[in-house]
């Protein structure tokens, strides 16, 4: 089927994530699942463009369901700190453009996301602090159908993590400096 979205919103109550005001084309084949070159929409307060379906790699299976969502959008640290509810978030401050990327994978559910971190301040100690101007590369991988959830995750020059979630709720993990 082929369809225009206008002004539709998108729930995922399982991560507690809500896209509203989404526009453009979508459609759907049992070959390549959801495919829109183009949505735009609204995400925390901030526009996001979406492209569902710009599928390099397809499994020939009858139980691979494929599924490749890539979003650009802006994030402010007040917004992530409360969908992830980790307080880690309170040492930092801003926004900052983010890409990120949402797939099935053989492993499950995959979301990468990738940040120049430019826009965010880390009010922590030493080298570990970042005024607003500098860079500092984010790179995130968090296994979301995976067994403990997990996240590992790196700030290059600063820091790298792996925290672990039960039903998105984090229950463990470890920074390392």
């Amino acid at each position: 089927f082929r369809t225009e979205l206008m002004g539709t919103s998108i729930e995922m109550n399982n991560i507690n994530l809500l896209i509203h005001s989404l526009d453009g084309p979508l459609r759907f084949s049992s070959e390549q699942g959801l495919v829109s070159p183009h949505l735009t929409g609204w995400l925390w307060g901030e526009p996001i463009d979406i492209t569902l379906g710009d599928y390099q790699h397809q499994e020939n299976s009858t139980t691979y369901f494929p599924l490749q969502l890539d979003a650009a959008t802006t994030v402010s640290t007040e917004r992530l700190s409360q969908w992830l509810n980790l307080p880690i978030f309170a040492m930092a401050d801003g926004k900052s453009a983010f890409k990120m990327r949402l797939e099935n994978t053989s492993s499950g559910l995959l979301l990468s996301l990738d940040s120049s971190l430019e826009g965010l301040v880390f009010d922590f100690p030493g080298d570990l602090k970042k005024t607003v101007t500098e860079t500092a590369d984010l790179t995130l991988q968090w296994g979301l159908s995976q067994s403990n959830q997990p996240m590992i995750f790196s700030v290059k020059d600063r820091l790298t993590g792996q925290l672990y979630f039960q039903q998105f709720q984090l229950t463990n993990g470890g920074l390392y400096l």
